[in-house]
């Protein structure tokens, strides 16, 4: 029931890059618990040993405060790209083992609500196993996952297959904004950018943005921080005349890369 009385070695094996998915790993549900969810919610952390007390996977969950029923949901909310179990290999026996567990606790829960589930081994193994365990599921849609599998092209290759009519437009607007003043992009990977001035221009670009703030300010400033250190993010700005006006986060997870936030000054809208 606490993150920071998590025993080392779940923490090591569950930590990214051991779980290579960020995003199911303890680093990310640590970050998204600290900076959003505490004060609705307190951490309920399963999780699977072996016979040597080695961990074997994960379910990251949560009890609401307030419910009036005994309810068990995902640790996530809207900054959540996906969830499932974090399991250490592919071992949907070890999911299934983690709902079996919840399933035989006493009193029981009243509702498992588990949210940004994908269409996964590890996740039918848990709905299987829901069943198994007297649940009646309900699904329901709550996202479209876009994705191109770019199987090693260059970015030449990548564009040229690209509509006319878009590439057409990408050269012209670069031009534009080229002809119209001195501009450059600097990315997080870069030497000599430093990541806390990257950062607060990326959180400059978004507050005047045609995006709502956002409501957890620390979240960001954490994630970037967090997968800094991991190698894997890619924060980069663009500046007209040394002011930032447009930004764009991604985050390298595993043989995947994910664009997680896009924002551009609504001042320089027509470029």
């Amino acid at each position: 029931t606490s993150f920071a009385q998590t025993p080392p070695e779940v923490r090591d094996h569950l930590s990214y890059p051991k779980q290579p998915n960020f995003f199911l790993s303890f680093d990310w549900f640590q970050l998204l618990f600290e900076t959003c969810l505490q004060k609705t919610m307190s951490p309920r952390i399963y999780v699977a040993l072996d016979e040597t007390g080695m961990p074997l996977g994960s379910l990251m969950c949560g009890v609401p405060r307030n419910s009036r029923l005994r309810e068990l949901v995902s640790l996530s909310n809207f900054y959540t790209m996906e969830y499932s179990a974090s399991l250490v290999g592919d071992r949907p026996d070890i999911a299934a083992e983690l709902i079996r567990f919840i399933g035989a606790e006493r009193p029981k829960w009243h509702l498992l609500r588990l949210n940004v589930l994908k269409n996964t081994g590890e996740v039918r193994a848990m709905l299987d196993q829901m069943q198994k365990e007297g649940f009646r599921l309900h699904r329901f849609f709550q996202f479209d996952n876009w994705h191109i599998d770019v199987n090693g092209k260059t970015f030449e290759q990548y564009f040229s297959e690209r509509p006319s009519s878009l590439r057409r437009d990408i050269i012209r607007r670069e031009k534009k904004l080229a002809s119209t003043r001195p501009f450059e992009i600097k990315i997080s990977t870069q030497d000599g950018v430093r990541l806390v001035g990257i950062v607060a221009d990326y959180v400059t670009v978004y507050n005047h943005s045609w995006k709502q703030t956002e409501p957890f300010p620390e979240f960001i400033p954490r994630l970037a921080a967090v997968c800094h250190a991991a190698g894997i993010l890619r924060m980069g700005v663009l500046y007209l005349e040394g002011k930032p006006v447009a930004a764009q986060i991604w985050i390298g997870s595993g043989p995947k890369a994910l664009i997680y936030k896009i924002a551009y000054d609504e001042e320089y809208r027509e470029l």
